[in-house]
C-alpha cells in the first residue's frame, strides 16, 4: 500500500515527465520547422538573385566568366548544388532531365512542367545518388522580360540540416534530464511538506482512536492543509474534552446514584426485616422520599439536558409579571437561605412583564438562586435585582459567596463541570445545572454572563428579549 507521500512522488515525477516530453516534441518540431523555412527563404532569395544574374547576362552587363564564377560562389554560400534549365526539350526528354539532375524523382517533370507555367516550388525530395543524401529543393522560373525562358533549380542535402538538428536534440535531451533531476528534487521537497501534515494527523487520530493522549499537531501552514490541521486540533481538544467529561459523568453519576440507593435499600430491608421499629419507620420513610426526589431530579436534569441538546425541548411563551416569579422563587427557598441565615436584597418593580416560557424562566432563576444560597457563607448577602430596557429585561443574582477561580470562568456552563469537585447533595450535585440553564437562555436568544472572585462572591446576570 503506497503512502500518500509516494503517490504524490510518483504523480508529480509522471506529470513532470509528460511536460519535459510534450515540450521537447513541440520545441524539435518548431526548431525544425523553423531551420527548414530558413534553409528554404536562403535557397529562395539565392535563387531571386541568380535570376537577377541571368537577367544581367541577357541584357550583356555581365559576361559567361562572370555569371559562372557568381553562381558558384552563391553554390558555394548556401551550400547547394545549383542546375539551371534552359529550354523546354527537357519537358519533353524525362530520362535526358533525370540523367542532368541525378535525382530519382518521378515527380520532378511534373514539378519543372510547374516551374515552367511561372510557379515557386519548394519540396524535399529522394535521395540524391550523387550527394548520397536527401535533399531539400527550391525550384523557380527563369523570368526575362517577363517571360519564362527556363528553371533555376537548388538543391542542398538535408544531412547537413539533420546534423543541426541532431545537436539540439542533444541538447533538449540533456536540458530535459536537468530539469527533471531538479523537478525530482522540488517534487521530493513539495510532497514531503503536504504529506507531511496528513500523515501526522492520520497517525494522531490513530492514537486518539486508540484513547491514547495526543498533543497538538504544530501549525506551519496557512493554506487548506494547515486549515485541516487547525480543525484537527480543535476536534481533538473537543474530543478530549467531552471525554474527559464523560468520565466526570460516569464518576458523578455513578457516586450520586450509589448513595441514595443504597440508603433507600437499606431503611427499605430495615423496615421489612423488624429491624427499626415501627414508631421510627416515618422518619426513614421521609429520607427515603427525599432520596428519591433526588433521584428524581438527576433523572430529570439528565432527560432535560438531552432534550435541549436535541432541539426537543417546547417552549410555550406567555406574558408573565418576572417580579412576581422572582418573588416566588424566593418564597420556595426561604427555608434554605433561613436554615444559613443568609438575607435576600431585592431591587426591582412590582410588575415587569416579560414574553418568555414561564416554566423554563422559573427553573434559570431558581437554579441561580439555589447555587447562591448553596455557595453562601452562613450569615452572608444575596441581592437580586431586574432592569427594564427598552427591548430586554435583565435579572442580576450576586452573592457574597466563596467566589470562582478566574482561569474556571470559561468552563462552568460546560456539561458536568463542576468548581465544587465533591458531588454531594450539598455541593450541588453532578454539574448539569448551569448547562441547562445557558441552552434554556440560548433557546429565548438571551444571554448570561458571570463576573466572580474567589472569596468575594458572583454576579450572575440574564439578559432577555422583552418579546
Amino acid at each position: 500500500m503506497f503512502s500518500i507521500y509516494k503517490k504524490l512522488l510518483v504523480a508529480y515525477m509522471l506529470i513532470l515527465a509528460c511536460i519535459l516530453l510534450l515540450l521537447s516534441v513541440l520545441f524539435y518540431q518548431y526548431f525544425k520547422a523553423d531551420l527548414f523555412m530558413k534553409s528554404q527563404n536562403t535557397l529562395l532569395d539565392a535563387g531571386q538573385y541568380i535570376n537577377t544574374l541571368l537577367i544581367q547576362f541577357d541584357r550583356n552587363t555581365l559576361t559567361q566568366h562572370d555569371l559562372q564564377q557568381s553562381i558558384n560562389t552563391v553554390g558555394e554560400m548556401t551550400n547547394a548544388r545549383i542546375v539551371i534549365v534552359e529550354g523546354k526539350e527537357y519537358l519533353e526528354n524525362e530520362e535526358l532531365l533525370k540523367d542532368v539532375f541525378q535525382i530519382h524523382d518521378e515527380s520532378l517533370l511534373t514539378s519543372l512542367k510547374e516551374i515552367f507555367q511561372g510557379k515557386t516550388i519548394t519540396r524535399q525530395i529522394q535521395l540524391a545518388e550523387d550527394l548520397n543524401s536527401h535533399v531539400l529543393g527550391v525550384g523557380m522560373p527563369i523570368t526575362i522580360e517577363n517571360e519564362v525562358r527556363g528553371a533555376i533549380v537548388l538543391f542542398t542535402p538535408v544531412s547537413k540540416l539533420e546534423g543541426t538538428l541532431t545537436k539540439v536534440v542533444k541538447m533538449i535531451f540533456w536540458v530535459s534530464v536537468a530539469s527533471f533531476l531538479i523537478g525530482v528534487i522540488l517534487i521530493f521537497i513539495m510532497s514531503k511538506s503536504i504529506s507531511k501534515p496528513i500523515e501526522q494527523v492520520s497517525q494522531s487520530a490513530l492514537q486518539l482512536a486508540s484513547g491514547k493522549e495526543v498533543t497538538d499537531i504544530p501549525m506551519t501552514r496557512k493554506d487548506e492543509i494547515g486549515v485541516l490541521v487547525q480543525s484537527f486540533n480543535e476536534m481533538k481538544q473537543q474530543l478530549q474534552k467531552t471525554e474527559k467529561m464523560r468520565k466526570e459523568l460516569i464518576a458523578g453519576v455513578s457516586h450520586e446514584l450509589r448513595a441514595p440507593l443504597a440508603a433507600i435499600r437499606g431503611f427499605v430491608l430495615g423496615i421489612l426485616d423488624g429491624v427499626i421499629p415501627s414508631n421510627q419507620q416515618e422518619k426513614y420513610l421521609t429520607v427515603i422520599l427525599k432520596e428519591t426526589e433526588h433521584l428524581t431530579r438527576i433523572t430529570d436534569d439528565l432527560l432535560d439536558l438531552a432534550k435541549l441538546e436535541a432541539g426537543n425541548l417546547p417552549i410555550n411563551k406567555t406574558v408573565f409579571n418576572v417580579s412576581s416569579l422572582v418573588n416566588e422563587v424566593i418564597t420556595i427557598l426561604s427555608k434554605h437561605r433561613v436554615d444559613k441565615g443568609i438575607t435576600i436584597k431585592t431591587v426591582y418593580e412590582a410588575e415587569i412583564l416579560l414574553l418568555a416560557d414561564k416554566a423554563r424562566i422559573k427553573q434559570v432563576i431558581l437554579n441561580l438562586v439555589e447555587n447562591a444560597i448553596r455557595y453562601t457563607n452562613p450569615g452572608g448577602n444575596i441581592s437580586i435585582s431586574i432592569r427594564e430596557l427598552s427591548s430586554t429585561i435583565s435579572i442580576s443574582i450576586s452573592d457574597s459567596g466563596i467566589g470562582i477561580n478566574v482561569e474556571e470562568l470559561p468552563y462552568i456552563f460546560d456539561k458536568f463541570y463542576r468548581v465544587e469537585k465533591s458531588r454531594n447533595h450539598a455541593s450541588g450535585g453532578i454539574g448539569l445545572g448551569l448547562a441547562i440553564i445557558k441552552n434554556i437562555v440560548d433557546l429565548h436568544r438571551g444571554r448570561i454572563v458571570v463576573e466572580s472572585e474567589r472569596n468575594i462572591g458572583s454576579t450572575f446576570t440574564v439578559t432577555l428579549p422583552k418579546e
